[in-house]
């Protein structure tokens, strides 16, 4: 199934941590919008983990460098609104720097290739 479906098992791996934890979903190499059927699948699996999610996850930030599917990921964020935070970057300087934030203000430590980005930046 598309990559975008996939990303929901590394999330359950993550749930077992039972750590809070920030995520980047870098969607670069997006060379399409996802189908109706993957969007419909999309909004299913994050209403299946809303529970989890909203325990578990501090921050999302996704990468779309393309305006046209920057909207599509709204509209899906619009039909399944995630219970965390999630924002929207067209690179990815800015959204790593966004949950380098998020992380800091939940007093969760970041990791050391966390700290030494922040650090260049």
């Amino acid at each position: 199934m598309d990559a975008w479906v996939a990303m929901f098992d590394v999330y359950e791996e993550a749930y077992t941590r039972r750590e809070r934890f920030a995520v980047l979903n870098d969607s670069t190499r997006m060379r399409g919008a996802p189908s109706a059927a993957i969007r419909r699948r999309i909004a299913e699996l994050a209403k299946a983990h809303e529970e989890q999610s909203g325990r578990w996850v501090v921050h999302s930030a996704t990468v779309v460098t393309n305006p046209v599917f920057r909207g599509v990921l709204t509209a899906l964020n619009w039909l399944s609104p995630p219970v965390y935070r999630q924002t929207v970057h067209g690179e990815r300087q800015g959204a790593v720097a966004a949950l380098i934030r998020s992380l800091e203000e939940e007093g969760i430590p970041l990791s050391r290739a966390l700290r030494s980005y922040r650090d260049a930046s």
